[in-house]
């Protein structure tokens, strides 16, 4: 069903008149700041939006003297943040112009096209299969008919537009939004997270066994704002003044808002939660290593990988899965500057750090920013299936770490949002580029040759930055392998179902099209226990083996050979592979 905002600066009732008559309004808004909210807090859960959200913007009287706030964006600008970075909600930002007392037979002609355009555009989310094979840019209609009239974000329309906003006029005005965003919105109060809960979630981060598939999106995203916070408070007093000038942890929020949007929630495996996991497993290894401070509740966890978490901690039983506050008082529209208070500095206060780290602060910071974005706008399929099919990237990028270039140059249009030339060189922005396209697995074993011939030299230091990082972020990519069982076979077996997923669109191309029940592919809750999930779900058991033995066995083994603070993660790999080994024989 889709989703109607009525946004009119001016208030009129005649437009609003004349909207109702075509749509049923959701909500109205007379302030683009309480629009922005509205985007922000809806609840983005493990699904994609399977409605298009129709953005009517009444633009008479909009004209401003000034910019410097939400509400007085120009409206060309405020239609194009509206569509740069709420695409995930299939947003289709519609202007109209109607003054008072004008025929209303224009705009009727236009709402009457908009109506059917909305319909036949609804159709190409109607099921997963739908939206996968719409967003991959596989769809005939899709790539033949003009961008600017498809609402679903295809891949082309995401490259293309991240090349339009790459001028400097335009990223200066996206940088606008970014400011009047972290100024005027109290991101961390819109999550809904109560202070005791906020708690529990730092202890979370402090557990290898960290319960990612029991915490919700907007408790991901509170994780790793505080592991990013964590990072940015080892710079430089000078240099952290200068990634974070004002409004610190509402900035660091609006970063991860913006980057969690643009991730495909309906991906099984390749989502936010994702990318939060890599962050995690990331930070620990950087904190293991004493590139990052000690704090009290890691020091708790560290002795006991296999220890869990009490999930019931810190719970908030008035606050339902990523809802918001009821009051909304923080978001209200008369308040253009808030007073967003820093979060409490005995939160993972430092407690103790190596005296000469192997990788700088600035490292450490973005290594972190890399894992966050090293999937961005991922389409939920796979190289192979790319090329085999001749997709839009595999041509533009020749065949070679085909997503990987596409989550670089989707993560650099937001990362140029925070990151600028003033404070950062080039080398830095290239170490993210680096890490991300380690994570192809295409090149899995040359980067483990390259680490085995660099370790076998000497040992590595600060002047090896970029191939530690890639190192771990490679073990952070596929590190559901080495996690304690629960959480290890919960991600197998999303990682089963977005193959898949795969494997109907291949068929659906191939003209066999899948029933509408298997097309939806609608998912049970994920098993509680490693032996449910084998008995639930065929062909896990093989699965694991396979990826263990055939990659992840000897990336861990090299890992803990070159930092032996890590072993424990390749001796949890050895250790679960024994028990998928015992789970094979009674299959067999």
């Amino acid at each position: 069903m889709t989703e109607v905002l009525f946004y009119s600066p001016s208030g009129a009732d005649t437009v609003a008149a004349t909207a109702a008559r075509h749509f049923a309004i959701t909500a109205s808004f007379a302030s683009f700041k309480a629009l922005v909210a509205h985007l922000f807090v809806c609840p983005l859960l493990e699904t994609d939006a399977a409605f298009i959200t129709l953005v009517l913007f009444d633009t008479y009287a909009c004209a401003s003297a000034a910019a410097d706030t939400l509400d007085t964006l120009a409206p060309a600008d405020q239609v194009v943040c509206l569509e740069a970075h709420f695409f995930s909600r299939n947003v289709l930002v519609v202007p109209f112009y109607q003054a008072p007392g004008a025929p209303c037979a224009l705009v009727d002609a236009q709402m009457e096209e908009l109506v059917a355009q909305v319909a036949r555009d609804q159709e190409g989310i109607a099921t997963r299969i739908a939206t996968l094979r719409s967003f991959n840019a596989m769809d005939p209609e899709i790539n033949r008919g003009p961008l600017h009239v498809a609402t679903v974000r295809t891949v082309l329309r995401t490259l293309l537009d991240t090349q339009m906003e790459a001028g400097r006029f335009a990223a200066l005005r996206a940088r606008t939004f970014v400011d009047c965003v972290a100024r005027e919105l109290d991101l961390r109060a819109m999550l809904g997270v109560s202070h005791a809960r906020e708690r529990f979630l730092v202890r979370c981060i402090a557990a290898w066994n960290f319960p990612l598939h029991d915490l919700t999106c907007n408790e991901l995203t509170l994780c790793a704002a505080w592991m990013l916070t964590h990072a940015i408070r080892q710079l430089p007093a000078e240099l952290a003044r200068k990634v974070s000038p004002s409004h610190a942890f509402n900035r660091t929020l609006t970063f991860l808002f913006l980057t969690r949007m643009a991730y495909r929630a309906g991906n099984p495996f390749h989502n936010f939660r994702h990318a939060v996991d890599v962050v995690q497993v990331s930070f620990y290894f950087l904190v293991k290593l004493g590139c990052v401070p000690r704090f009290r509740e890691f020091e708790e966890f560290e002795n006991d990988p296999n220890r869990e978490v009490d999930l019931g901690e810190g719970e908030n039983p008035t606050l339902s899965q990523d809802s918001t506050p009821a009051d909304d008082s923080a978001t209200a529209s008369h308040r253009d500057t808030l007073s967003i208070p820093e979060p409490d500095a005995s939160i993972m206060a430092a407690t103790s750090c190596a005296s000469d780290p192997l990788l700088t602060p600035m490292d450490c910071l973005l290594l972190l920013l890399a894992a966050v974005g090293h999937d961005t706008g991922h389409p939920g399929t796979t190289n192979a299936f790319t090329i085999q099919n001749r997709g839009f990237l595999a041509m533009l990028y020749n065949g070679r770490s085909v997503f990987e270039n596409y989550h670089c140059a989707e993560f650099a249009s937001i990362v140029s949002l925070f990151i600028t030339t003033e404070w950062v060189e080039p080398v830095y922005r290239e170490l993210i580029r680096e890490a991300i396209l380690a994570t192809d697995m295409a090149h899995h074993f040359e980067y483990i040759e390259k680490a085995r011939a660099t370790a076998s030299t000497h040992a590595l230091t600060r002047a090896d930055r970029s191939l530690v990082c890639e190192l771990l972020i490679k073990c952070a990519d596929i590190s559901n392998v080495s996690r304690p069982l629960r959480v290890s076979a919960q991600w197998g077996v999303v990682l089963g179902r977005e193959f898949g997923e795969v494997a109907l669109l291949q068929q659906t191309l191939d003209g066999n099209l899948p029933s509408a029940a298997a097309a939806a592919c609608a998912y049970a809750p994920l098993p509680l226990s490693a032996d449910e999930a084998v008995a639930t779900h065929l062909g896990l058991v093989s699965g694991q083996l396979f990826f263990i033995s055939t990659f992840a066995e000897s990336l861990f083994a090299l890992t803990g050979e070159v930092f032996p603070e890590l072993k424990f993660a390749y001796e949890l790999v050895m250790e679960n592979k024994r028990y998928w080994e015992g789970k094979k024989k009674p299959l067999e």
